[in-house]
């Protein structure tokens, strides 16, 4: 009991002078400390307050859903110890996230299809595009993506048609909103404490993806809305191979994401966020 007191006042100190001053604190489930009622307007000014202090602080903040002051993602139970996380680490170092038997992405087009794979959100249209019988949908589209990357006024028509779905204003905010502050001040082992349900069960696929994503273009976690992840980005992928990858990456995580790989690959080179959505 000491020791969360301390830990209350330590953090209360920490956030004096920011949005988060005035603020409600109380411990959490799994060591957590939580920070109830936070208004959904204003939940990343928020996240980015407590952010900005995880140096002191030591805890990394992800906004979660909640309801009368009770997250929904889980009871009160132990922490994770030291082993566990030094585990789930290691885990997240090694594993190859993407290892998949089949790729949705190798399955052959039907004729039905290439309008839909062609066409992208923005208006850019190529389903009048001859392309070889059988070709794979991952093929379609990389076809699709290096047209319209040869072409900048293609690009400039993607990113003012369709830039919103990487930017802040397609995140979604429930009505009820906290600010969970995990005991770790590294973003890829959230999974110790909330999850994704594209990952349900594979806590250490997740991490794994959030320790890539985190090395590669420093994607820092922001929200979970147990359907949803949401995310900054510190690095844009470069266009061409790097942003083909990344847009396949997010399309494996986020299968309920209504947007054309290639079309996503040309956002993501313009992109300061990153949205996941993969629901029942």
């Amino acid at each position: 009991m000491r020791d969360t007191v301390r830990v209350l006042w330590d953090l209360r100190s920490a956030f004096r002078r920011t949005p988060l001053a005035r603020k409600r604190l109380k411990p959490g489930p799994k060591g957590t400390i939580v920070v109830p009622g936070i208004d959904p307007g204003d939940s990343f000014t928020a996240w980015q307050a407590a952010a900005g202090l995880v140096e002191r602080t030591g805890r990394w903040p992800v906004l979660v859903t909640s309801w009368t002051d009770e997250p929904l993602w889980g009871r009160r139970s132990a922490p994770p110890d030291e082993n566990d996380l030094l585990l789930l680490d290691r885990v997240a170092r090694q594993t190859d996230p993407w290892w998949r038997p089949v790729r949705p992405g190798e399955w052959p087009v039907t004729a039905e299809q290439t309008p839909y794979l062609a066409r992208g959100l923005s208006g850019v249209d190529f389903a009048a595009l001859r392309v070889p019988p059988g070709i794979s949908r991952d093929d379609l589209n990389y076809e699709v993506y290096q047209q319209v990357l040869d072409e900048p006024l293609l690009v400039e028509r993607v990113v003012r048609g369709a830039g919103r779905v990487v930017t802040r204003e397609s995140w979604f905010t429930p009505e009820n909103v906290s600010l969970l502050l995990l005991p770790t001040a590294s973003p890829w082992l959230a999974p110790a404490w909330v999850s994704y349900h594209g990952t349900l069960g594979m806590d250490n696929v997740l991490a794994a993806v959030l320790w890539q994503w985190h090395e590669r273009w420093d994607a820092k976690l922001v929200a979970c809305w147990d359907t949803m992840l949401q995310f900054t980005l510190g690095r844009r992928p470069a266009p061409g191979v790097q942003a083909w990858e990344l847009a396949g990456q997010v399309k494996t995580m986020a299968r309920s994401l209504d947007i054309n790989r290639w079309e996503l690959a040309v956002l993501l080179s313009h992109a300061d966020t990153l949205f996941l959505h993969d629901r029942p």
